[in-house]
């Protein structure tokens, strides 16, 4: 039988001799070319994105300010100076020796001056919230002015209850309007008071009636009273001048101290 062209052993042979021939050549040209790693198993990753000249921004780096206001300009608190406290308590209008008195700390200030008598030589001593007159052999009772802070949306009536009359009888302890001047808003805390009261029981010892915070504040045979300025709602005050004049206002007319006093806050 003739035998077909291509098929005999040898002639296959010399076929896949020639193809494997030009597969290694393809191989080492490719090795050659692109180098080993193009053989090399790659991971799978996203797809790169295109790479663009967008500057790179820094981001700012946030502060924490643990540090407290040390100016006036930086709490805002004002500061006035010595002409300024002239006018606003009118030291032109006053006595020669009058005296003028300001906390900046608690923004209040008032004005005095001794009523005459020789031995009642006074000076004024500030203790926290208070400020007091002192004499010789009598300091922290009375003339004393103690200065409160407040709700301004509160009337005085509201804020002194809040502050002292918490929890009471409404019925036993309460709030009356306070006649002593007419300087200020003025309240004073009251109690009921037995009608056939005995001449030796003082009416002040009922005080009990009220919370024991408010019994010092409360009504007695002195003068004493809490007030406020309409105009400066955020702050009142507690006065007490008890049964003496006292220090005078510098006014030509009578008037003590406590008809001078100004927030100023």
């Amino acid at each position: 039988m003739p035998i077909e062209p291509g098929t005999s052993p040898k002639h296959r042979y010399e076929l896949i001799k020639a193809t494997l021939l030009v597969i290694v050549g393809a191989l080492i040209t490719i090795t050659i070319v692109y180098g080993i790693p193009y053989f090399s198993p790659k991971d799978v990753t996203d797809p790169i994105e295109p790479v663009t000249n967008t500057p790179e921004v820094n981001p700012t780096p946030v502060v924490e300010n643990t540090s407290a206001p040390t100016t006036p300009e930086a709490s805002k608190e004002k500061v006035y100076t010595q002409d300024e406290l002239n006018t606003i308590f009118e030291m032109d209008k006053k006595k020669a020796g009058t005296k003028l008195f300001y906390s900046p700390k608690l923004g209040v200030g008032f004005t005095y001056i001794d009523n005459g008598n020789p031995s009642e030589i006074l000076s004024i001593r500030e203790a926290g919230k208070d400020i007091y007159f002192d004499y010789p052999g009598r300091t922290n009772t009375y003339p004393k002015l103690e200065v409160f802070t407040k709700d301004p949306k509160d009337t005085l009536d509201q804020a002194v209850t809040k502050e002292f009359l918490a929890g009471a009888d409404s019925e036993d302890c309460f709030i009356t309007t306070d006649k002593y001047t007419t300087a200020y808003t003025t309240v004073k805390i009251n109690y009921t008071i037995p009608e056939n009261l005995g001449d030796n029981i003082p009416f002040f010892d009922y005080n009990t009636k009220c919370p024991e915070k408010a019994r010092p504040c409360a009504k007695t045979n002195g003068a004493q009273f809490f007030f406020m300025q309409p105009e400066k709602p955020s702050q009142y005050g507690f006065v007490r001048i008890g049964q003496d004049i006292g220090p005078l206002s510098g006014f030509s007319d009578i008037r003590d101290w406590s008809e001078t006093v100004r927030f100023l806050k």
